[in-house]
Formats: C-alpha cells, structure tokens, sequence
C-alpha cells in the first residue's frame, strides 16, 4: 500500500559488534531461505497502510491506484481512502515495471489499529512472490507503557517487544516463507529508529536473535547519533546492520527547501 510511490535513496551498512560479555556470542545462522538480500535487484519501495492525503504528502501516487476523496457538506472536510485488495495488486505490478526490487511494509502491531488490518486483508493477503519485509513501527504501537521512552529495562516493555517479535516470525515470515527478505537464513526486521530504544536494549536484540531468526536493520540518523551514552551506543552495536533512507529531491526553493510538489513534477 503505497501512499506516495516513493524512490528510496538506500544506504546498508552491516554491524559487527565487539562483544565484550562471555555471555554473548553471534547468533547462529537461521534456517530460512527466502529471498537473500543480495540477490535483490532493483530500488526498495514504502509500503504504507495510510490513506492518500495531498496537502500531508511530499510525493504523489498514480492516481488510479486510490479512490479520489469526497467532500462532506456536514463535516466540512474531506473524506479519505485506503486501498483496495486490486488497487494494491496494481499498484504492485507498476512497481514491478518502474524497476522496484522489494518493498518494506510499514507494520504496526495493534489488532485495533486500522494500520494493521488494513495489511493484513490487503498486502499479505494477495499472496504475490514480490519479495518484502517488514518495518517494526514501535512508535505507534501498543502493549509498550506509556510515557516510558521506550525504556526496554521495564518488564512490561520487554514482554511487548518480545511479543511482536514472535508475532512477526510467525504470522508474517513463516507465512510468507517464500519471499520474506533474508539474511543468513534469518528474516529481515527493520527497526524504525531504533535509537529511541532506551535502557539495555542489547540484551534484549541478543534475547530475540536467539530465539527467532531474526536479522535486524536499524535506522533513523544513527550515523549521527554521537551523543548518546555508553548503554545507546552500546544498543546500536547488536544491531546487525543499518539501513538510512530518504525520498529523492528534485527541485528547492530559494532557501533549498523541497518543494512539495517535486515528485508530481518529475512524473509529469
């Protein structure tokens, strides 16, 4: 579900960490084969389970691939839309043609957000062979306490991350076996800024790559992030890889601010 077709700039650095615990060692190679990631050709396309608003988007979708929104007299606003089971298969088909290798489908873990059902009854449910994985969106996720800052040395935080862990591998991956995007025989998570993960979060990366086969991408503006402490710094090296991406700017103003009709332009 694309709200924008977007040409992602990409950027993969994989993470060797300096394991400084006896207690830790690499995780063992997993058993999945899927789709390696080296074998991907092509540019990454954003999966996102929004509806299409214009005046919100820097980018804009083929215009067929969304119904157009409606104008309510009562509410004085407009009304917007998801995408269609067909609207999605197309829209695939002409990331296909534009030369997309795999897509990264922006997943939040909320059996009541309309996110997650509208994945569920639209992407995952076509049953393609496009390859993909999944974006962990923790920021507008459920079951983490609130107010916390993602403090993963809480009980509750852990259980929560655990949980989706589990929910990814086995309702997603094994599911979609087939072409889930691999590393080493382990799925592909890529955690959206991971950097606001406070607390211990190394132990529990350890924790989950033990248990599932898992390969995590962390982004955003972790390059930057130098002025965290010793514990973040020490989260960001159980990363197994990074993964920094942006939408290509094809046109500023005088003060080099992107115009936000720059992809509009491009494809007219």
């Amino acid at each position: 579900m694309l709200r924008k077709l977007v040409i992602l700039s990409v950027v993969l650095l994989f993470l060797f960490p300096v394991v400084t615990n006896s207690q830790f060692r690499i995780p063992p190679p997993g058993n999945l084969k899927g789709v390696p990631l080296s074998s991907v050709k092509g540019w990454f396309a954003g999966i996102y389970p929004w509806p299409y608003v214009p005046e919100y988007s820097t980018v804009h979708p083929v215009m067929s691939l969304w119904d157009s929104p409606l104008w309510d007299p009562v509410e004085e606003t407009y009304t917007y839309y998801w995408q269609s089971p067909f609207q999605v298969h197309n829209q695939i088909r002409q990331l296909e043609e534009y030369g997309s290798g795999a897509d990264i489908a922006l997943f939040n873990i909320c059996p009541y957000s309309s996110d997650y059902n509208q994945l569920l009854s639209t992407y995952f449910s076509l049953n393609t062979k496009r390859p993909f994985f999944i974006l962990y969106e923790h920021t507008g996720g459920c079951d983490y306490l609130a107010r916390s800052d993602f403090n993963m040395d809480l009980p509750e935080n852990q259980k929560a991350f655990m949980n989706h862990m589990e929910f990814i591998v086995k309702e997603i991956v094994f599911k979609n076996k087939d072409r889930y995007v691999t590393v080493n025989g382990r799925a592909v998570i890529f955690l959206w800024s991971a950097s606001e993960f406070r607390g211990n979060f190394a132990d529990l990366l350890y924790k989950a790559k033990m248990k599932f086969p898992v390969f995590f991408l962390g982004s955003v503006n972790i390059p930057s992030a130098t002025h965290y402490n010793k514990t973040e710094l020490n989260n960001l090296k159980y990363l197994d890889g990074f993964m920094e991406y942006g939408a290509v700017v094809f046109d500023t103003d005088e003060n080099r601010v992107p115009k936000p009709d720059n992809y509009l332009k491009m494809i007219e």
